[in-house]
């Protein structure tokens, strides 16, 4: 399954990006904003991939029948 891409912006010397533009112009908007607010650099930062782990178990249901012993 593909996930749509967003957008973050980071300000140099702040903490770390935590709003999910959904889109490029929103994320510029914003960028524009924090540094005329801030004097700082900001950053347009965009989505290449993303990764994450498999659940930890999976549970098979199985009858008594199945079962080795």
């Amino acid at each position: 399954m593909t996930q749509k891409e967003f957008y973050m912006v980071f300000l140099e010397g702040q903490q770390t990006p935590a709003y999910k533009h959904e889109t490029l112009d929103s994320a510029t908007k914003e960028a524009k904003r924090l540094t005329e607010m801030h004097g700082a650099k900001s950053y347009v930062l965009g989505t290449i991939t993303s990764f994450k782990m498999p659940e930890k178990y999976v549970e098979e249901k199985c009858t008594v029948e199945e079962l080795p012993f």
